[in-house]
């Protein structure tokens, strides 16, 4: 089988030309004649930087309560553990009527 003619055109050659005269754009700072500082700042919102320390130490908190597991743990080995089935219930219906609201 031999394959002959004009490749399909998919429009890169012309988005190449756009990159290229893009490169010369008088808009850009260093074609304006604007000092170029090579140095990107951000500035963050007390409220960004608010949410950015909670998620720092919620970052820092571990995954498993370790001493909480154990004491149950100890008191399921035990048989003293004794669940409140009223306070689960309780919880299980909150929960399902938070995730129904949002």
């Amino acid at each position: 089988m031999e394959i002959t003619g004009k490749p399909p055109s998919n429009g890169i050659s012309g988005y190449v030309q756009n990159v290229r005269d893009d490169k010369t754009d008088a808009n850009r700072p260093e074609d304006r004649g604007a000092p170029e500082t090579g140095d990107d700042r951000v500035r963050l919102s007390n409220g960004a930087r608010e949410v950015r320390e909670a998620i720092q130490v919620m970052n820092e908190l571990p995954d498993v309560r370790s001493e909480k597991v154990t004491e149950l743990k100890a008191q399921i080995e035990q048989g003293t553990y004794q669940p409140d089935g009223r306070r689960i219930a309780f919880h299980l219906l909150k929960q399902s009527l938070l995730d129904e609201m949002g």
